[in-house]
């Protein structure tokens, strides 16, 4: 189910409807342009008052703050994101730096991994600059683009140049690039192997991945 009327909702076209028709393939139900209005244990209310009964429901909603934020006393915006400078630090408290989910900058960025780990190292830069009495300079984050995989041998893939790739060789990328953020080389050859033996392996799971 999905609120939007596609899958995908910040790609391109393209990547979006193959992504629709890979998970379609799949069997995979899609109920597009539908709010969800409760969830009950044993079935989903939509908006428009009709059930689907549901054994498991899966709930991917997105990402708020967690309640304790708000007793933090620091102001807060959309999601309950703590508001910023474009430094990273709360205005009232320009000591204090927040990076990740729950950072506010007055440029949102999407609430992904390469731009928590992009504020991250920029927060670590401001801190020591602060420390020697040198002035804080705004974050910029560096879009290496997106991707998504949805299932075995699919993936989507689209750059900041404009370039799209969907298919086994998105899905390619795909691995490469999350094998090659694990640390250690013993543990990219045995994720890498396990990875493999999984999907071609003599014993082949029917699972499919998504990130």
């Amino acid at each position: 189910m999905e609120r939007s009327d596609h899958v995908l909702a910040p790609y391109k076209p393209r990547l979006r409807n193959a992504a629709a028709k890979a998970l379609r393939k799949r069997g995979v139900k899609l109920r597009l342009g539908s709010t969800v209005a409760a969830v009950e244990p044993d079935a989903v209310v939509l908006a428009d008052g009709s059930r689907l009964p549901s054994d498991l429901t899966v709930w991917a909603l997105g990402v708020t703050a967690p309640q304790q934020v708000s007793d933090w006393g620091l102001p807060q915006g959309k999601g309950g994101r703590i508001t910023l400078t474009a430094a990273l630090n709360v205005p009232e408290h320009p000591e204090i730096f927040v990076a990740g989910d729950l950072s506010g900058p007055p440029a949102p960025q999407p609430q992904l991994a390469q731009p928590a780990i992009q504020m991250g190292e920029h927060v670590g830069k401001q801190i020591a600059a602060a420390l020697r009495g040198r002035p804080l300079r705004p974050f910029s984050y560096h879009d290496p683009g997106i991707m998504a995989t949805v299932g075995k041998a699919q993936a989507v893939l689209q750059l900041p140049s404009g370039l799209t790739v969907h298919g086994l060789p998105a899905w390619l990328v795909w691995i490469f690039i999350h094998v090659t953020y694990l640390l250690g080389g013993r543990n990219r050859a045995s994720v890498l192997l396990n990875f493999f033996w999984r999907y071609a392996g003599p014993r082949r799971s029917a699972t499919s991945v998504s990130q």
